[in-house]
């Protein structure tokens, strides 16, 4: 049996979908002491409205990428500017010392 691989990975995402926010919650052991659906991912969650978009899940896949755009900082004049948070419940960068890598992530702008 040959089972396609975006398929595959989209069906396990979709246990881990939160209807309600338009985001993916985090897996169980994704990160090290963060408690399975505590946070809302921002990058895995393109990758899974990509895998709707492929299986032609139109309407989810334009309210996960909804849910990211309201992610995304539109602030310009910040070094944050265009980045997007880590999490959905990530804080915001702050005014005076963002620090690279830490509270934004720059390579994030294009992600």
């Amino acid at each position: 049996m040959s089972e396609n691989l975006g398929e595959v990975a989209t069906a396990w995402m979709d246990a881990w979908f939160d209807d309600q926010a338009g985001l993916l919650w985090n897996m169980d052991g994704a990160f090290p002491g963060v408690e399975a659906r505590t946070l809302h991912l921002v990058p895995g969650s393109a990758w899974y409205a990509v895998g709707l978009l492929v299986q032609g899940d139109v309407d989810r896949a334009v309210r996960v990428i909804s849910a990211l755009c309201a992610t995304q900082y539109d602030e310009p004049g910040t070094v944050w500017h265009g980045t997007f948070a880590r999490f959905a419940e990530w804080p915001h960068p702050p005014a005076d010392g963002a620090r690279v890598w830490i509270d934004y992530d720059p390579n994030w702008r294009q992600f």
